[in-house]
């Protein structure tokens, strides 16, 4: 069970404002800032650095941000594990990306499955849900491609594979070599804000200086393909 102070902190880190966090816990903002105040004093550090309305976390307050989201999310796992223990059951939570969880884990589930009968969920999401699902222990852990902050996650690499475009082979520019550049005409089909495939796109065109935006034509691909 997770300190009510501490808990009070890591609403204010994803508010940044010291009202919302009292409304979203049903709580004064005086208390609020009593809850900060004895963390700072416990720990003797200054964690939040305030001007105006201006809010930032020191950085103290990030380091003490990250373990307490890490202890929250190990808290909030306690309980069904006792149960999973007391019922003798291995229920397993997990997420994956689209690419993943379409593709890439239903013949391994279907292996697991036939060899022994287990209690598993999986979650198909995009990488910025499955990583707010960690952190809220909703999931034991995600299988996803794209960009993460490897200082938030243990993790392990499973695959490198190749980021390949596609279009029409009618396309003209199909049948030969071409530049980033020369592709700016063309209509771009991409995944929503969130999606690793994305991430990895705008990683690549950040690379050469540009963005999706220099695009003549960009459409959301909201349709499962």
């Amino acid at each position: 069970m997770l300190d009510n102070r501490l808990h009070t902190f890591l609403t204010l880190c994803e508010t940044c404002n010291y009202t919302k966090t009292a409304q979203k816990l049903n709580m004064t903002q005086p208390a609020v800032s009593q809850h900060i105040q004895f963390l700072e004093n416990y720990y003797q550090v200054v964690l939040i650095l305030r001007k105006g309305k201006n809010f930032s976390l020191t950085e103290e307050g990030e380091s003490l941000q990250q373990y307490v989201r890490t202890l929250k999310a190990n808290s909030e796992r306690i309980l069904p594990l006792l149960h999973r223990i007391k019922n003798h059951v291995r229920p397993l939570n997990f997420g994956a990306t689209l690419t993943i969880g379409e593709y890439t884990i239903p013949p391994i589930l279907y292996q697991i499955f036939k060899e022994d009968l287990e209690s598993i969920s999986m979650f198909v999401e995009n990488t910025h849900v499955l990583q707010k699902m960690l952190w809220k222990g909703k999931i034991d852990f995600a299988l996803l491609e794209g960009h993460f902050d490897k200082n938030q996650f243990e993790y392990k690499l499973i695959s490198n594979e190749t980021f390949i475009g596609v279009c029409s082979p009618e396309n003209k520019v199909a049948s030969k070599l071409n530049d980033l550049e020369e592709l700016l005409e063309q209509n771009l089909i991409l995944r929503e804000p969130g999606s690793g495939t994305r991430d990895i796109l705008e990683q690549a065109l950040y690379n050469q200086n540009l963005s999706i935006k220099d695009f003549k034509r960009s459409h959301l691909c909201t349709e499962k393909l």
